[in-house]
């Protein structure tokens, strides 16, 4: 391994990487052709030959979650960690505590542990275990900093705000310069959260919690200053990124009329996406997510953070009419042409231009990003033909139609009885006899 640094800093990095036996490459072309099949049959008799074989444990709890099997899918996620926990090298726990193992994800062989860790991270979160997703998080995260083939940069933010952990998301950017986190939407608006939450003990603020009782009245010049940071924070990232409002309208309260008449007017100031001669409709108006209004990696942007984020604003109405208080607020400031408003969206114009459409509109960064994969919902559950398709074992025959009983009658139809074989051990045969709905064995 390489030699320790001599100021006593943490360790260089240290690239770890799975490596499977020739029985086991062998196993996992058999479970690359029943994935391949569709046919989940065929996947649980590999599992049956191996039990541990990640791969296939990973792709039969995708299957398991697709057909409303989630316990199930639980058990597969878990036993597959416990697989590649076991198959660990001797530096790889330290490391990982340490954040300087690295398990790219451009190794085959190291994608089984990466994605059976992804879902358990969004397992925790689903289940309200929020500081342990954020742990998880960041784990994946520091395991392929270069690549973060799951984009656990744009995930983070959400993740640390329903984790409390509000100090931490403040101090991200500053550690990670090279990323320019603040020109995100997942970054711009959790910030101004965070600067808002770590300023109120009685708002969900994770950094009041290690205060004592004799230090909370020296803070009070603090949480002021961070409520008007955060109040600044929300003004610049509203302006920033204007489609953002009209889109959390209409999935956060489309029926609210304080939130559909702000989107209304903040789309006639800021949004100029309706067309000539188009009236004014009274409901809240399509985002303008549209890769000709706002480029393609942007208008993705905005997507991933409603599909995350939707939830967080429903469960807190105090921010959300915080939220819809500071956009009716610029927008009479901008209607008075208050020069201070004016100048910070001339800023972030040039800003969002320079970012966004200096070459971004042509093609995406995150195109393989699926918005429904960052929300909490469960899993889309197959149709119920094809789930029962799916279930159906394709060598039996479907059962025939049970024959309606009578009610009180104790007589077992033809159908239902037990038919005994010939083949039978003879005193197992004997026993099976004395049941009133056994039949002998027919002769041939």
């Amino acid at each position: 391994g390489p030699a320790p640094p001599a100021g006593g800093g943490p360790p260089p990095p240290m690239s770890f990487v799975f490596v499977h036996s020739r029985s086991y490459r062998e196993l996992q072309v058999e479970v690359e052709m029943a994935t391949a099949t569709g046919d989940p049959a065929a996947l649980q008799r590999v599992l049956a030959a191996c039990p541990y074989n990640t791969d296939g444990l990973v792709r039969l709890a995708d299957y398991c979650s697709h057909t409303g099997q989630h316990e199930l899918a639980g058990e597969c996620v878990d036993k597959a960690l416990h697989a590649c926990e076991a198959a660990f090298h001797p530096q790889m726990r330290s490391r990982c505590t340490q954040g300087t193992a690295r398990l790219r994800w451009r190794n085959a062989a190291n994608r089984p542990f990466l994605r059976a860790l992804f879902r358990q991270m969004k397992r925790a979160s689903r289940e309200g275990c929020h500081r342990t997703a954020l742990e998880l998080g960041k784990l994946l995260f520091c395991l392929d900093p270069e690549g973060d083939p799951m984009h656990l940069l744009l995930r983070l933010p959400g993740l640390a705000l329903a984790a409390g952990e509000h100090r931490w998301l403040l101090a991200l950017p500053s550690a990670l310069p090279a990323h320019g986190l603040p020109l995100y939407p997942q970054y711009a608006l959790s910030l101004a959260l965070a600067e808002r939450l770590s300023a109120s003990p009685d708002a969900g603020g994770g950094g009041w919690r290690d205060l004592g009782e004799g230090r909370a009245f020296d803070e009070a010049p603090r949480a002021e200053g961070a409520v008007g940071a955060g109040e600044a924070q929300l003004r610049r990232a509203l302006l920033l990124f204007p489609p953002l409002l009209p889109l959390l309208v209409r999935k956060v309260s489309p029926e609210a009329a304080r939130g559909v008449a702000t989107a209304l007017a903040w789309e006639e100031a800021l949004g100029g996406g309706r067309r000539a001669g188009e009236e004014k409709s009274q409901t809240v108006p399509h985002p303008l997510v549209e890769e000709e209004a706002c480029g393609a990696t942007l208008g993705l942007l905005l997507r991933l953070y409603a599909s995350q984020h939707t939830s967080f604003w429903k469960e807190r109405p105090h921010l959300w009419a915080w939220l819809l208080a500071s956009a009716d607020s610029l927008l009479r400031r901008l209607e008075a042409r208050d020069e201070d408003v004016v100048a910070l969206a001339a800023d972030c114009a040039v800003a969002r231009q320079a970012e966004y459409f200096c070459g971004a509109h042509e093609h995406t960064e995150f195109a393989e990003a699926d918005p429904s994969d960052f929300g909490l919902e469960l899993p889309a559950q197959l149709p119920a033909e094809l789930l029962a398709a799916a279930l159906a074992d394709p060598d039996r025959p479907p059962p025939p139609p049970a024959e309606p009983r009578l009610p009180g009658r104790l007589v077992v139809p033809r159908r239902e009885r037990l038919q005994l074989r010939a083949q039978t051990h003879p005193v197992v045969q004997f026993f099976l006899s004395l049941l009133p709905w056994a039949m002998a064995p027919h002769r041939d």
